[in-house]
């Protein structure tokens, strides 16, 4: 591999690691992680909250079922009086008979009001179980994003080691004059070296001069860009 080749992998070894510390160091993620938690969280308490009107709705249909129960059989028991007991006295007749009407009365609103309840729990459970889909896929959507991205971030890590190990190997081969200098140029201009591709620069994408290609032919120790300074030709065995 020629010198200019092993600076222009390193450079883009260190281009991998940038991109893979950008995607580690992305608050996106945790951002998406907590607006899913914080979602199923508040889906959670409106699921807790249903089983509690719930629970209350049930008390209140039992105590309501078991008041109408109770009227039904002394409304018997009126009945039973009125036409069994109350002969032809027509001052207990009367007070029976509205007593009988009163008791009916009271029954029929006790009803409706048990039906209520009953339509009132079967939408809470409708709810409920809508709830409950929702919070399962919610769950599921948590953690099938935090295992995928999970996945993404230590796959980066894994590759910046990698990329880090090649640099350190890559460093060795090159003298360290043309490094420093290399260095120097990626810290002013993102990157240090670039190939020459039919006499124009690949960094720049600018043609160079017919003295530096020239240069490059004479096989200088070391060429730059005429426009963008980056190395595009170095010779390690040519001497100053």
């Amino acid at each position: 591999m020629s010198l200019l080749k092993q600076l222009i992998e390193i450079q883009d070894n260190k281009k991998n690691i940038a991109v893979c510390s950008n995607l580690i160091n992305n608050h996106e993620y945790t951002g998406n992680l907590k607006r899913v938690k914080k979602e199923f969280d508040m889906e959670k308490s409106k699921f807790k909250n249903n089983e509690s009107e719930m629970s209350n709705l049930r008390n209140k249909y039992q105590m309501a079922s078991s008041n109408l129960n109770n009227d039904k059989d002394e409304l018997e028991k009126i009945k039973f009086e009125l036409y069994n007991n109350a002969g032809s006295d027509l001052k207990l007749i009367d007070a029976l008979q509205k007593k009988f009407n009163k008791k009916q009365e009271g029954i029929k609103i006790v009803d409706n009001q048990v039906l209520k309840l009953l339509e009132q729990e079967e939408k809470l459970s409708s709810e409920k179980e809508s709830l409950k889909i929702k919070l399962s896929k919610l769950k599921n959507d948590f953690y099938t994003y935090k295992n995928t991205e999970g996945k993404k971030i230590n796959d980066a890590r894994e590759k910046i080691k990698k990329s880090e190990e090649a640099i350190k190997e890559l460093e060795k081969l090159i003298p360290v004059d043309i490094l420093e200098i290399f260095n120097k140029i990626c810290s002013s201009k993102g990157t240090g070296a670039a190939e020459l591709r039919d006499n124009i620069c690949s960094g720049c994408k600018v043609k160079v001069s017919s003295m530096t290609i020239d240069n490059v032919n004479k096989q200088q120790r070391i060429v730059y860009c005429d426009n963008c300074g980056r190395i595009i030709y170095c010779n390690e065995k040519k001497n100053f």
